[in-house]
Parts: C-alpha cells; structure tokens; sequence
C-alpha cells in the first residue's frame, strides 16, 4: 500500500508540473513580443509628448504604460516587464527618450564647425542622409529634415563639419530698399541688425582666414537680400529685386 501510494504521489506531482508548465506556455504564447510593446510605447510617447517636447517624466511614464497594457490586453507589470526587457542596455534615466523629429532653428544653431559626425548625431539624436558627391573622399555631405519644407545641409571634410547651411528654417524680416542701403560693408552684425532686424541665418563656414557667416532679408514687396560677414563684420551685400 506504501508503495501504491508513493506511486501516485509523484504521478500525480508529475501531471502537476506538467499542467504548471502548459499553463506557462499558453501565457507566453498569448503575450505580446517585447518588440510590439516596446514600439507601441514609443509610438504613443511622440503622440503625448509631441516627440518629447512636453515630457514629464513623473506623469507621461504612468500614463503612456497604463495605455500600453490596455492596448495588449495585460497588466501594468506586464506591460512594464516587457518594455524594459526591449529597452535593456539602455544609459537612459527617464523611462522614455524624447526623439528629435526634426532639426529645428536652435538646435542648427548649436550645431558648431569643427564638430564630428559623431557629436553632431549625439547632439541632435538624428542620422544625416548622405548625399553622393565627387571622387572627392574627404568631403562628406549630409541633408536633414526640418519643419516643413525646410532643410538642413552640413558637410564635413576628413569627418570635421567645415560649413553649414539651411532653409526655410525660419521666416526673416521684411525690409525696403531704402532700408538695404543704409547698410555699409565694414557694419557690425549688431549694427545691421539696428537697421534690418533679424534676418534668416543661412549657415556659417570656417577656413584657416576667417569665419563666414550668411544672412537673408525678404523684401516687403517682393524681392529678397544677402547680407555675408566675415570675422563679424559685413563683407558683402547683394539684393535681388528689392523696392
């Protein structure tokens, strides 16, 4: 009787195990991947965050994981479970990290000549598109996206950014052409400025003599201004069209 009944104890610990074991796998199997959440996650983050601009940790962590496992149809834990195991690695402290969605005024403007490739994406967080140029192997040229139908061009030589460029980027002063001829080569930015206002900065470029940096003006009937200074004064001027 002792024997029958030890044999039955571990037949029947043995079906429990197994039951234990099939009841795991209908779960894992009924789970979504890591890779799903993760991403569905993300997704919302831009959506209620506007691509990180309005991230508050502390109230958009909760919120954007509650949704998660509403959508897939499992726990908070889960949900967060899942997320980390997909986000692993990570050097990130907030849960979530904000994208840039595109190059906007004040980021083109931190952006410095003499930067790497390399610091131009960790400060931006974006990969350029690279544009196919000459057999010229030093020179490496890449465009960015910006709002709207603005762009952003930046081009290194041996991977160091020697000149930057953009348009559209932002909506410049409208000035007359009596306005254009008050301004004299040999006038301070500040001093130009006194007369036209701000204008669109266009990019800047440094070589071994000095550092150029380009303005554009809108005429307010029609027409448009190129102001370039160099080393922080105005060297050249051109209007096209201004009254």
């Amino acid at each position: 009787m002792f024997n029958f009944l030890v044999a039955c104890s571990a037949s029947n610990e043995s079906i429990k195990k197994q039951n234990i074991e099939t009841e795991k796998e209908t779960i894992s199997n009924s789970l979504p991947n890591s890779k799903e959440v993760y991403d569905f996650a993300q997704r919302k983050f831009d959506e209620v965050t506007n691509y990180g601009e309005n991230y508050e940790p502390e109230i958009h962590d909760e919120l954007i994981l509650k949704e998660t496992a509403t959508h897939f149809n499992i726990d908070y834990d889960m949900a967060n479970t899942l997320y980390m195991k997909e986000e692993m690695g990570s050097n990130n402290h907030a849960l979530f990290e904000p994208k840039q969605k595109f190059i906007t005024m004040d980021l083109f403007k931190q952006i410095q000549t003499g930067m790497t490739y390399e610091e131009v994406k960790e400060l931006t967080n974006l990969e350029g598109t690279l544009v196919p140029t000459s057999s010229d192997e030093e020179i490496s040229e890449y465009k960015y996206e910006a709002e709207g139908n603005a762009s952003v061009t930046l081009i290194f030589s041996n991977d160091i950014l020697f000149t930057k460029s953009q348009s559209g980027l932002a909506k410049p002063e409208k000035i007359t052409i009596d306005q254009y001829n008050q301004v004299v080569k040999g006038m301070s930015l500040e001093e130009v400025e006194s007369i036209l206002g701000i204008g669109e900065f266009g990019g800047d470029m440094t070589t071994p003599n000095a550092t150029t940096e380009t303005y554009w003006y809108e005429g307010a009937s029609g027409g448009s201004a190129q102001l370039i200074f160099y080393n922080g004064t105005l060297g050249m001027k051109e209007e096209f069209g201004l009254q």
